[in-house]
């Protein structure tokens, strides 16, 4: 059996201290998972980057294979984070402290898995994930907006800003 994974996360709107979510499409023995949250976001006095969420992202995604499906199936990463990819193939460093223990969570998840191959993908083949980190997005924004309004600037800024990435927040 085959699981196919994409991953992926956010900060918005500044990064860091932005408010971060995941998202994950899992796609196996011809099923199709979609899932998402939120990690914290900065008006909540939580630290928050896009590399948390972009790690975030595929340790959820990682959790729920190894739940779900088990350990004994060949699992095909993708993710359009550079920085996470390159780290998880050796490529890169990881200088962030607080990535590392991300990094190490991910890297003792995917070790667990028989066959497991990492890839990096362009944006636009990692859609269906970032379509999660929206949703979860857009969500915490409609339930916190007087606030997000109030931390993250003047209504007029926020509303320019949620054009530009297609949000609507009221």
């Amino acid at each position: 059996m085959e699981a196919v994974v994409h991953f992926d996360g956010l900060n918005e709107p500044v990064n860091p201290g932005g408010v971060a979510c995941w998202g994950f499409v899992v796609e196996f023995d011809g099923k199709r998972i979609e899932n998402n949250g939120v990690i914290g976001a900065g008006m909540n006095g939580d630290y928050t980057t896009n590399n948390i969420a972009e790690y975030t992202g595929l340790i959820k995604a990682l959790e729920f294979l190894k739940a779900m499906i088990g350990k004994d199936v060949k699992v095909k990463l993708y993710g359009d984070s550079q920085l996470v990819i390159f780290q998880l193939q050796g490529s890169y460093r990881v200088r962030s402290e607080s990535v590392r223990p991300l990094y190490q969570k991910a890297v003792e998840l995917i070790n667990e898995f028989n066959d497991v191959e990492i890839r990096w993908v362009p944006r636009e083949q990692n859609k269906d994930a970032d379509e999660q980190t929206r949703k979860a997005f857009e969500g915490f924004v409609r339930e916190n907006w007087e606030r997000y309004k109030q931390y993250y600037g003047k209504i007029g800024w926020a509303r320019k800003r949620s054009k530009e990435i297609g949000t609507p927040l009221i």
